[in-house]
């Protein structure tokens, strides 16, 4: 059995597309049921019934959603906020559409290099997985850039409340200060209020929409302060703070958890590279292996497995 470069490249596009649809479940796992989301949401949940308008939201929603239909609905919410924090603002279909032309564009080419079916559909799994590794990455960039925002932002309206501003209109002054992708949370805060929306139920709302952990702690602090009382100023000013110090600390985490990373690297690109060294120097030898898709597929599994390991013991929640 003899494969044709293009087909090894089909291969080795498998493998990374298979690699990044985990590596991108193992994330939004993380993010919607980690632990420190799961802290945040308890805190952000309302406390009591005084908010008249935020119940009969709740009942009309268990009314018109119920069973299968709820959680379908409530996981559309979840992954079309997912999406709206990297930036796509045309909806889950449109999306879904998207993944399924490029799946489609990638097996129309695998069958015009006369593959076999086997990398026909690999080279459909190929494509649909490379728009949903590509919002993983816009994702990932607009939630660094809106946790280097956040404190910046504390600050104005600390600064703002001792001017002499509201609550309402520090947020507004945030919105209309700051670039994307905080200013939108705030402008749609903001918006919110100016319908008739409770403060708790919009501010659980923006915690959602920020869906950073330092953001969803100002979320919490502004609840508590709101049904304890107290100087929002200096409550503003020492999360500024606190958020500062979170900063410092990734950033620290992420320099010694680095020569992890860089072993999950190279021992996951390893065995390709050293495979299509071979296969130029002696193509012959290196076919033999290709003969056995059973053990193509478990060396393939096996190093997706400890590669998400290696992922799970590099990252730590503080």
């Amino acid at each position: 059995m003899t494969l044709t470069l293009s087909e090894l490249l089909i291969c080795a596009g498998v493998t990374g597309g298979v690699a990044s649809l985990l590596w991108g479940a193992s994330g939004i796992y993380g993010d919607f049921f980690g632990r420190t989301s799961r802290r945040v949401r308890k805190a952000v949940r309302p406390r009591d019934a005084r908010g008249g308008v935020h119940q009969a939201l709740l009942m009309q929603e268990k009314q018109t959603f119920t069973g299968w239909t709820r959680k379908f609905h409530l996981w559309h919410a979840e992954i079309a906020r997912y999406m709206l924090q990297a930036g796509w603002t045309h909806g889950v279909l449109s999306f879904a559409g998207c993944c399924f032309a490029s799946g489609m564009f990638f097996w129309l080419v695998a069958l015009l290099f006369h593959m076999t079916s086997f990398l026909a559909i690999s080279a459909f799994v190929v494509g649909i997985s490379i728009p949903i590794f590509v919002v993983m990455q816009f994702r990932a960039s607009a939630m660094a850039q809106l946790s280097q925002q956040l404190p910046d932002a504390l600050d104005l309206m600390s600064r703002s409340m001792r001017a002499g501003s509201t609550i309402e209109g520090a947020m507004n002054i945030v919105s209309t200060t700051f670039p994307r992708p905080i200013s939108p949370a705030f402008q749609t805060f903001c918006d919110q209020l100016r319908l008739g929306l409770p403060f708790d139920k919009a501010i659980e709302q923006m915690a959602l929409n920020l869906g950073v952990a330092d953001a969803k702690i100002f979320c919490v602090a502004m609840l508590i302060q709101r049904q304890s009382g107290g100087n929002l100023c200096e409550v503003l000013e020492r999360l500024s703070s606190v958020v500062k110090v979170r900063h410092r600390l990734q950033g620290r985490i992420h320099s010694l958890t680095g020569e992890g990373r860089m072993q999950a690297n190279v021992l996951t690109s390893l065995p390709f590279g050293s495979f299509l060294l071979i296969w130029f120097i002696d193509p012959t030898y290196a076919e033999k292996l290709l003969d056995n898709y059973w053990l193509l597929g478990g060396v393939c599994v096996s190093m997706l497995i400890g590669g998400l390991w290696i992922r799970q013991i590099v990252r730590i929640e503080y």
